[in-house]
């Protein structure tokens, strides 16, 4: 979910002006519609203006800037190592490898392609900033800093360099001196929707720090509707009334169990901003479990059940019906392939935590594949979840948050399928309430070391100052020490939320959490 990638439309310049015009045109084309959001369509002006020019490495760039956006990533490594034939000492090119190596977990590789970038480029502050998104992803907030001071009290104005600042505004203490800057660069009409969108919502997070609450809440959605992807919110509704209809007790017993039996993967699941990044952190602290992030192979395999179980001469179905389909030796090949993925990360570490939440959809298909692995549970305040999702930029995959009723009902959709889990699965399980892991984190942490079967680790306590790669939008929240100032957020913010409040009263859910703990 590399937040950093919104901004691959505006790095990696076109060649110089011998271009032909035509070749030009379709660059030009290119950039005008990825900065209005639509990639697809760009990615095919700028394939159209590579075919006319295939030896200039500009334009190679663009396009693997934009197959990047699309998580196109070993297309877009094609075309800068194909950047990189034509000239090895192109700057651009090693900023692209640079952001692929990142977005693909390859930190070291990251690190030194964004420095040779710089070697090359060292004036270039679309090259700065991507040298310093890699630092502060590292955790080195500072060295970060030091790379884009130069360029913003010289007066340049970028997109990308305004986003920047703002996430790295707080370890700094330059707030308020990030929102001037964010606010100014917005005001040019070269700055289009798609690059507007993350930057009001990082805006917002930092009116919010500074007890400004109805500034941020006017920043976030002028964020969440600068680009807002089309949602339909009775799609979750009924493919979760299917979920519950097929996986009956009777079809879990019936379901094939893969006879692979290992304890290493542990789910992280819950409502996005739920507390799902700070669980893995602190995990990821320990000396025998690695982080993993947030990985798409359970969603992968429910689509490859799907396209696949039955064979050609039974056709494919929709999962989960397709289950039906499955042996042994499927959910065996399943769970295999689950398992390479996490060993290509990490091939040592005894536990490996995947904290993909939206993996609470397919909890019948874990305990499938893997019948003796944990999933923890992570619970947050309704509201505050839902409030929390709103004023964040995601990427990709979150389209349900960027309208507060759209929100609620995802979430009465997740408390039923979690609700239907709980009634039907017996694997091993742990609720972690938000509230409780940040007022007693201690606790809360030997609850979850004692599920996993693992020894005491202080350094768990100590995760904020574990250097790991993190690239979720949570990652500047877990570089911090525990705080409670997000708990019961929504307070700040209760005459905004009417619409969200109505929604989540219809399945009565809200004011009770505090009290009762009903999620």
């Amino acid at each position: 979910m590399g937040t950093f990638d919104s901004f691959s439309w505006l790095s990696s310049g076109p060649a110089d002006g011998g271009e032909s015009s035509v070749a030009a045109n379709h660059l030009r084309r290119g950039d005008e519609l990825l900065a209005a959001g639509s990639a697809e369509a760009a990615r095919d002006a700028y394939t159209a203006a590579v075919n006319l020019r295939p030896d200039d490495p500009g334009y190679r760039c663009k396009l693997g800037g934009c197959l990047l956006g699309l998580d196109r990533n070993a297309d877009a490594e094609a075309q800068a190592a194909a950047a990189l034939a034509v000239a090895p000492e192109f700057a651009a090119a090693h900023q692209l490898l640079a952001r692929i190596c990142s977005a693909t977990g390859r930190a070291a590789e990251a690190m030194q392609h964004s420095a040779r970038a710089m070697a090359l480029a060292p004036q270039d502050p679309d090259v700065a900033v991507t040298r310093a998104w890699i630092l502060h992803e590292a955790g080195q907030t500072a060295a970060a800093w030091e790379l884009l001071r130069p360029h913003i009290e010289s007066g340049v104005q970028l997109a990308q360099l305004a986003y920047l600042f703002t996430r790295v505004a707080r370890g700094v203490d330059r707030e308020r001196e990030a929102v001037a800057y964010a606010l100014q660069v917005m005001e040019s009409p070269r700055v289009g929707p798609a690059a507007r969108a993350p930057i009001h919502l990082a805006v917002a997070g930092l009116l919010d720090s500074l007890g400004e609450y109805d500034r941020a809440f006017e920043q976030a959605r002028l964020g969440k509707d600068a680009v807002r992807p089309a949602y339909e919110p009775r799609q979750l509704t009924q493919w979760v009334d299917v979920q519950v209809a097929y996986f009956t007790p009777a079809k879990l017993h019936d379901l094939p169990r893969a006879s692979i039996r290992t304890r290493r993967p542990v789910f992280v699941v819950g409502m996005p901003r739920s507390g799902t990044t700070l669980v893995e952190q602190i995990l990821a602290s320990h000396a025998m479990v690695y982080g993993a992030g947030e990985l798409p192979a359970i969603a992968n395999l429910a689509t490859y059940a799907q396209g696949r179980l039955g064979g050609a001469a039974a056709g494919v179905g929709a999962y989960p019906a397709s289950l039906d389909s499955a042996g042994i030796r499927h959910a065996n090949d399943m769970a295999q392939s689950y398992l390479a993925d996490l060993s290509k990360l990490d091939a040592t570490a005894d536990r490996v935590v995947d904290k993909m939440p939206h993996n609470f959809l397919y909890v019948g298909l874990i305990t499938m594949l893997f019948p003796d692995a944990y999933v923890i549970h992570c619970r947050r305040d309704p509201l505050d979840t839902c409030l929390s999702c709103y004023m964040t930029f995601f990427a990709k995959g979150q389209s349900y948050a960027h309208d507060l009723s759209d929100l609620g009902a995802f979430y009465l959709d997740y408390r039923r399928m979690m609700r239907h889990w709980t009634g039907t699965l017996n694997i091993p399980t742990i609720d972690v309430h938000y509230e409780d892991l940040v007022t007693d984190t201690a606790a809360q942490t030997r609850r979850l070391l004692e599920l996993l079967d693992l020894p005491w680790d202080a350094n768990c306590l100590r995760f904020h100052e574990t250097r790991r790669r993190v690239i979720t939008a949570s990652v500047d929240q877990v570089r911090r020490p525990i705080y409670a100032s997000s708990v019961n957020r929504s307070r700040h913010y209760a005459r905004h939320l009417s619409a969200l409040r109505r929604v989540l009263a219809e399945g009565h859910v809200g004011e009770s959490f505090a009290a009762g703990r009903v999620a």
